[in-house]
């Protein structure tokens, strides 16, 4: 059992006791006195700062009593008591066990928030003895649906609800604050009589939050803001909880107006709004004759016809063709507008002439019969022809032409008896008896073409030519990832491939400059370009570097013949994201010359083509290399 003090007043004066010995001697407003706003601001179950009353006695063991405003807190000071108490208060009721009670004192003004005011009592003299007594108390629990709001017992913050503390008897009031719903106050007592002394106080917080749909017109997917924040939908759109009262909304979509609007969130309600867009666009249809490729504002589209939303504006419609004037219009786009835009592209031409000893041999350009010797071929459009002339009994006449703009290319031909002329320098004749070795010990036999010095093997070294190991890689995402430099094996299988296509090697590795053997390098775009021009261009050197047959190639492997004994074999490649790729199908070697800081120059052969392509490629490909003597 635990023990409190109980006061027992004695009278020094010869009173009655019946008679109440309480009453006020003064009551002021100290408006110095910031205490109830600055040094102890406390609010009440309203929300607002409560005033305080500061009563002057040097006595003790009195108890208050407020009128329907209540009292929200009392403290005991020296030589005084405080009262906070709401603003509007109008009475006061003092109690005292030995001194009586003064009851439904009327302040003379009325209480303001966050003032202080001062009471000074007069009683009778008491003196106090102490004794023992049993000290009564009772466990409250504070719980509220749902959990976790702050829970405040006499203006003080106590913790969060499920709330529970043993409390002696007296009147409390409770204030509970959770964000998005509304704050619940009221006050209560405790006895110490409560049935196994326990108080159970169970409240269900007012939801103040609701729900915003929004769709959008005509059509859905745009972003919606919330007071200046982001979500993460796109229309049709509904937000998780929302605080209720106005809020700003603002709805954008590529393409159309952004539109800002107000709305007002009801408690536990869903508020839907249909927004209405403004287009920022027009569908432009673009045609062009004949087809060709479509680029506005200088970036590629499509080719031929092409429909497509463009944004308000002034814009630039362009066609290109190859051997064409390109076409170009400026439009002005005015949204919600349909617009067609024709394109209409002007041939570049020339003409040809072709005769031949003897008459009516078959005339073939670009694969396609033209007819029989002499015959004049008008209006060509500019650019390379391939030209085979056919007669039985005589040799095949095969050789390229240009056919240039405003120009008639005369072509006169004497064919000869059983023999195949074509129209290009033979290659020096390839000898192999010259080799090199690798630093990892391999040999490579070596060809003469014109004036230069081939590998006529894929490189296939796994270190530089100073002995440093070159990275390995097997994993995808790391072939992607790193600029430096790096080599495969096709499917990351040795054993299956190195023989025959070698090693693939990203553009990292080929800048070292210590790829190749000493004295050997990798061949510049320059060097590669010498090559071709020795075959008589793009359109013949395919078919002579590439090995014959189909032992190593896919078919059709057209026109391979290898009479450069270059042997080109299809090494495929691997991709910029790791992936590997036509092996047996195509053949890519890397040179030296890059393009861009993201790209370098390649060549590739395939195996149905007897050309040859030029073009650049993502630095972080793997391709193969062959070596060209310095």
């Amino acid at each position: 059992m635990r023990k409190s003090l109980t006061f027992c007043l004695i009278l020094f004066q010869t009173l009655l006791i019946a008679q109440p010995q309480i009453s006020v001697k003064s009551f002021r407003k100290l408006t110095n006195d910031l205490t109830a706003r600055i040094d102890f601001p406390l609010k009440d179950q309203n929300g607002d700062l409560c005033a305080i009353i500061k009563i002057v006695t040097d006595e003790t063991d009195f108890k208050w009593d407020g009128d329907r405003l209540g009292i929200i807190k009392v403290e005991k000071k020296t030589g005084e008591y405080w009262l906070f108490v709401p603003w509007g208060a109008g009475r006061l009721t003092i109690l005292h066990d030995k001194l009586g009670v003064l009851r439904d004192y009327k302040y003379p003004e009325p209480i303001e928030k966050a003032c202080v005011y001062e009471i000074q009592l007069t009683t009778a003299k008491v003196k106090t003895v102490i004794e023992d007594q049993e000290m009564l108390t009772t466990w409250l629990t504070l719980k509220s649906s749902p959990e976790g709001a702050d829970v405040y017992l006499n203006g003080i913050q106590k913790g969060t609800s499920n709330y529970t503390e043993k409390l002696v008897p007296g009147k409390y009031t409770y204030r509970l604050e959770k964000y998005l719903y509304h704050n619940e106050a009221g006050s209560f007592e405790i006895t110490g009589e409560e049935t196994n002394g326990k108080k159970l106080l169970a409240i269900d917080l007012r939801p103040e939050f609701g729900y915003l749909r929004i769709n959008t017109l005509p059509e859905n997917g745009a972003k919606v803001i919330v007071d200046d924040i982001e979500t993460t939908g796109v229309t049709p759109f509904t937000s998780e909880k929302l605080k209720s009262g106005k809020h700003t909304v603002t709805v954008k979509k590529e393409m159309y107006q952004p539109k800002s609007l107000e709305v007002t969130i009801t408690d536990n309600q869903s508020t839907i709004e249909n927004v209405t867009l403004s287009p920022n666009f027009a569908n432009v249809t673009i045609v062009t004759q004949p087809e060709a490729d479509i680029y506005i504002d200088g970036r590629k589209i499509g080719t031929g016809s092409y429909t497509a939303r463009v944004l308000a504006g002034i814009h630039t419609f362009e066609a290109k063709k190859e051997s064409h004037y390109p076409d170009k219009k400026d439009k002005d786009v005015l949204a919600g507008h349909d617009l067609t835009v024709n394109l209409t592209l002007q041939p570049q031409l020339g003409n040809l002439e072709i005769v031949s000893t003897p008459i009516e041999a078959t005339v073939f350009l670009n694969g396609v019969e033209k007819g029989t010797t002499p015959i004049a071929l008008r209006k060509l459009l500019i650019g390379k022809y391939d030209l085979q002339l056919k007669k039985n009994g005589f040799s095949k006449i095969v050789k390229t032409i240009i056919i240039k703009e405003g120009q008639t290319v005369e072509i006169n031909e004497a064919l000869k008896d059983g023999m195949t002329k074509v129209d290009m320098v033979k290659a020096t004749s390839s000898t192999y008896d010259t080799t090199v070795g690798d630093i990892d010990g391999n040999v490579y036999s070596t060809v003469n073409i014109g004036t230069q010095v081939w590998m006529i093997e894929n490189l296939k070294t796994t270190k530089f030519n100073d002995g440093t190991e070159i990275d390995l890689e097997f994993d995808k995402k790391n072939w992607s990832l790193f600029d430096t430099p790096m080599y495969s094996w096709y499917n990351n299988d040795k054993t299956k491939y190195i023989n025959d296509y070698g090693a693939l090697y990203n553009w990292y590795t080929v800048n070292t400059n210590k790829l190749c053997p000493k004295g050997w390098h990798v061949p510049s775009s320059l060097e590669w370009d010498v090559l071709i021009r020795y075959l008589n261009g793009e359109i013949n050197a395919g078919g002579k570097l590439k090995e014959a047959g189909t032992l190593n190639w896919n078919a059709p492997n057209e026109y391979a013949t290898n009479q450069t004994g270059f042997t080109a074999l299809p090494g495929g490649y691997r991709s910029y994201k790791g992936e590997f790729d036509n092996i047996r199908k195509e053949g890519f070697w890397w040179s030296t010359s890059d393009n861009s800081i993201f790209s370098a120059w390649r060549i590739k052969v395939s195996s149905d083509s007897w050309g040859i392509n030029v073009s650049d490629s993502h630095k972080h490909y793997g391709f193969s290399v062959r070596c060209l003597r310095d």
